[in-house]
């Protein structure tokens, strides 16, 4: 598994390569925080390649700190996970766009 560096990367790779002048300015990446504590991502698909492809929800939970849900609805990747799981969500994303 890559680490989270890699990961970070990755997405910042991404990101950058469907900037395109129009993109960018209608959809995107939101990275937030929840109270459990933990993260959320939303990461829109919209106008991409990847729109139309869906992920069925995957959920992990290996204790009540290490957890993670994701899924893509054709649209929008969405993940949620705890404080020390962002990687593995980012992960998931990173194996769902090259899957595709």
């Amino acid at each position: 598994m890559s680490t989270q560096g890699d990961n970070l990367d990755w997405l910042q790779s991404w990101y950058a390569t469907q900037c395109n002048g129009v993109w960018e300015h209608s959809w995107g990446i939101k990275i937030g925080n929840i109270d459990n504590p933990g993260w959320t991502i939303d990461i829109d698909i919209r106008d991409t390649k990847l729109e139309g492809e869906r992920l069925s929800a995957i959920d992990i939970n290996r204790s009540e700190g290490d957890w993670y849900h994701v899924a893509c609805n054709g649209q929008k990747f969405h993940g949620v996970g705890g404080a020390k799981n962002l990687g593995d969500i980012l992960q998931v994303f990173k194996e769902f766009v090259e899957g595709h």
